[in-house]
């Protein structure tokens, strides 16, 4: 696209892999939308999700009919998509062992001043890149178009698998987290753990241990509390042999260092450079999201800053007016996701969630890949 047609800007090639039938990340927001259009219709839910903490509100739901209703509607939801969770952790959150995630989503959504319906947004998405489709073999001659098809039908397939494989991958995450809750409820209620989450920090092969009383108590707990308290280690700061993948000229590696480019939006400062993801320019204010516990926090407009996202986070992409994350290139999916709902995204600012802060005034252009902080 940038040698035949010169799209520099990812203008036409975004669109390109954009509004892809069958996309599982797209599904389950557009279900969740379907939750939250349900609390948005009923003033008596609005009103109870705004002033009870979760556990309160999942407890007074089967006060009222429409408490119940929503109770199985939220029910079926989780049946379908409670596997899904932040890494792949088995120590962290699933949906269906957390409901608060799913309502803290809702309750962001809530804050939207118009929900778009994200079926209507997704039908929109796919006339578009039909549309350019037809536009971009206009331009071309047949040898191109013949290359172009062949690449462009690659592009689409795997850009859909790489997005949906999560989907799937947690699938067996999820059955090992139950059998593990379970096991540690089992240890912690015969004494062999002080509390069900301990079983996190011991291998299979220390777990067996302790039930043929081979590692004694106190040996067990020595690494349990040994682990609890190691420092975490943070990816940019691991050697290139560990991390698993090579430097890439032009993209993450050599693009996640700030710039010292003056910026061109605000007199304040310089851009900080990263990869452009999806193109569009905006300038709105920062909400700095480190985990599930902070979606609560995130509102319709904020500019999505964290260290990376996975489909867990993409309900929140709906809301987003950008993101801006501290890894990730072209493939990731928080660019993937951004090209989806049409919103900026620049992947790779080092040290972003450290850098920026709650509630600052940035611009994020994700034709240049840069970053305006005010």
């Amino acid at each position: 696209m940038k040698k035949w047609l010169g799209d520099e800007d990812m203008a036409l090639s975004s669109k390109l892999v954009s509004g892809l039938p069958d996309n599982l990340t797209v599904r389950t927001n557009n279900k969740l939308w379907e939750l939250t259009e349900t609390v948005a219709s009923s003033p008596y839910l609005q009103e109870l999700l705004a002033q009870s903490t979760i556990p309160e509100f999942l407890s007074r739901l089967a006060d009222s009919a429409e408490g119940k209703a929503f109770q199985a509607q939220l029910t079926d939801f989780l049946g379908d998509y409670g596997h899904l969770n932040v890494n792949m952790d088995i120590a962290e959150d699933f949906w269906w062992e957390n409901p608060g995630i799913v309502l803290a989503m809702v309750k962001g959504s809530l804050t939207a001043d118009k929900r778009i319906n994200p079926e209507e947004r997704e039908q929109q998405k796919q006339k578009e890149r039909e549309e350019i489709e037809v536009l971009v073999r206009s331009k071309l001659n047949f040898v191109q178009r013949a290359i172009f098809a062949k690449l462009l039908k690659s592009t689409q397939s795997y850009m859909l698998l790489r997005d949906n494989r999560h989907f799937y991958v947690t699938m067996p995450f999820s059955l090992i987290k139950k059998a593990v809750v379970t096991l540690g409820e089992r240890l912690t209620a015969q004494g062999y753990l002080l509390d069900p989450r301990d079983i996190y920090y011991l291998t299979l092969a220390e777990i067996e241990g302790l039930l043929s009383h081979q590692l004694a108590w106190s040996q067990g707990y020595e690494k349990i509390n040994r682990r609890k308290s190691a420092p975490r280690v943070a990816l940019d700061d691991l050697p290139s042999l560990f991390k698993g993948w090579p430097k890439l000229s032009g993209d993450a590696a050599t693009a996640r260092q700030a710039s010292s480019v003056p910026s061109a939006n605000s007199g304040q400062g310089s851009a900080l450079q990263g990869v452009a993801g999806s193109p569009g320019q905006v300038r709105g204010q920062v909400k700095i999201i480190c985990s599930p516990a902070d979606f609560s926090r995130f509102q319709a407009g904020d500019i999505l800053v964290a260290e990376n996202t996975d489909p867990a986070w993409t309900p929140l992409f709906s809301i987003a007016s950008a993101v801006v994350t501290e890894h990730g290139g072209l493939l990731s999916h928080g660019a993937i996701v951004a090209r989806e709902y049409g919103i900026p995204a620049v992947l790779g600012v080092k040290n972003a969630t450290k850098i920026f802060r709650d509630g600052q005034t940035i611009t994020v252009d994700g034709k240049k890949g840069a970053v305006y902080p005010e």
